[in-house]
């Protein structure tokens, strides 16, 4: 996580010619508490997912983790629907890689 903000931060800095001078650091004050809520929830994954790394088998940790596809597709169509196309090939492709996590868990060797 610290080398993935590290090199975010970098980039960012680096890519600052490509951005109008008048957009670079420009911010609503008012989306800093959705941003910082979104750090703590970003946090709180990352903490129970080594916990769960610690506790359980990574052969049943991870297919659930990419269980994330079909939260997204469903927070996609419920939030973002002036924003985001959620097609039925999405979907589908959501619930399959969903129910392909499951199969992994219920019928993981060991």
């Amino acid at each position: 996580s610290f080398i993935s903000g590290v090199g975010g931060i970098i980039f960012l800095l680096v890519s600052q010619p490509a951005i109008p001078r008048e957009d670079r650091w420009k911010a609503d004050r008012r989306s800093f508490v959705c941003f910082g809520i979104a750090g703590l929830i970003f946090v709180v994954a990352f903490v129970t997912y080594y916990e769960a790394l610690g506790r359980a088998e990574v052969s049943l940790v991870t297919p659930l983790v990419f269980t994330s596809l079909l939260l997204s597709v469903l927070i996609a169509r419920l939030f973002l629907q002036n924003l985001e196309r959620v097609t039925w090939r999405l979907i589908a492709g959501g619930v399959a890689i969903f129910f392909g996590a499951v199969i992994v868990s219920l019928f993981r060797a060991g």
